[in-house]
């Protein structure tokens, strides 16, 4: 059954882990933050990567340049949702209901923009990814550059 609740949980995660912006959380999103980083393995802050990659690919400036199937976008949503669901039902249970009784759905939202931020980060710590975030700097013009911090 997908309730307005549901669907206001997943529209804060999505929300919360794709945009940025400070998050106001309590002391209550705060231990759930710290729950979700904690008991949120390194396989699944990749899954959780691996979905926000994903997403982000359908919108039609990225879409020309990260072809997904439906079959593997099919399997990174269950995987993330699988995660997800692991940690609020189980793992970060108290924390979860503490969270949303005393600060509301947001709550939610806000801890796991904090995972989400934890998540590309341990994506981008990967040798070949943390080399490829750097060859743009070739297209950069030095002279420009040196001209601004030069102010």
């Amino acid at each position: 059954m997908r309730s307005i609740v549901g669907f206001s949980v997943a529209l804060s995660l999505v929300a919360a882990m794709l945009l940025p912006g400070a998050a106001n959380a309590g002391i209550y999103s705060d231990d759930l933050s710290r729950c979700l980083v904690t008991k949120t393995s390194d396989a699944d802050k990749i899954e959780l990567a691996k979905w926000i990659f994903s997403v982000m690919s359908v919108h039609p400036s990225a879409a020309a340049i990260a072809t997904i199937s439906d079959s593997d976008r099919a399997n990174v949503s269950e995987a993330a949702a699988g995660v997800f669901e692991m940690l609020l039902t189980d793992s970060c249970r108290d924390e979860t209901a503490k969270a949303v009784k005393y600060e509301g759905t947001a709550a939610i939202g806000n801890s796991f923009k904090v995972l989400g931020e934890i998540a590309m980060t341990t994506l981008l710590a990967d040798p070949k990814v943390e080399a490829e975030s750097q060859n743009f700097i070739k297209y950069v013009d030095e002279a420009k550059m040196k001209s601004v911090f030069a102010e």
